[in-house]
């Protein structure tokens, strides 16, 4: 039990920089310019990401239950879509010098849309981590405690991972221009990875 639990935590930090939630943090922390400041992104995009672990996670444990594939793919979409938002709002922030300074500066400094966001992204994939959970673990008890220690392994590893997002960041914000290159950079990964997404959800059969 110990081995599993341990396995979890590592499972959850590792988790933290999956593709997806890189270009996520990333498209949310543009406007950051101190590394203090991409952390605290992090921390609440975790906690978002860790409470849909656990309030979702933890229902499908208690219930034994499983969440359907083509339900599966959907959140996958979901994800996808979000990240397309996301990536077009600091587009569109770019297009209007006269707001682009606080319109980049106030949307990464919600705490409710990081929160959110990560929310979202712990839709997908919740289901199979459960299965997983109650797999590794003796009892429902010890499968909701493994998920929790995923959800804090989780959210240390977007933390290290924000910090580290925080540092160039920083730097390319710094210089002329920086500000409007990052929100077009981050935009446009974000509109292209959260294409993709939709798409391979549709080719995999849910369209």
């Amino acid at each position: 039990m110990l081995t599993a639990v341990l396995l979890g935590l590592l499972l959850g930090v590792r988790h933290a920089a999956d593709p997806d939630h890189l270009v996520a943090v990333s498209a949310i922390a543009a406007g950051r310019r101190q590394p203090g400041d991409t952390a605290w992104v992090g921390l609440v995009w975790g906690l978002g990401h860790a409470a849909t672990v656990l309030v979702l996670g933890g229902t499908l444990v208690a219930l034994g239950a499983g969440i359907p594939e083509r339900l599966g793919l959907g959140l996958e979409g979901l994800v996808g879509a979000v990240l397309i938002v996301l990536g077009i709002s600091n587009l569109l922030a770019v297009r209007r010098p006269e707001t682009r300074t606080s319109t980049l500066t106030r949307l990464p400094r919600s705490a409710l849309r990081s929160f959110g966001v990560g929310a979202v992204h712990g839709l997908a994939g919740t289901g199979a981590l459960a299965v997983l959970a109650v797999a590794a673990m003796p009892s429902t008890a010890a499968a909701v405690a493994y998920l929790a220690v995923f959800s804090a392994g989780s959210i240390s590893g977007m933390v290290a991972v924000s910090l580290g997002l925080g540092v160039p960041l920083r730097w390319a914000g710094a210089r002329p221009g920086g500000a409007a290159t990052l929100a077009w950079v981050s935009g446009a990964v974000a509109v292209a990875f959260g294409t993709w997404m939709v798409w391979r959800v549709g080719s995999g059969g849910l369209l």
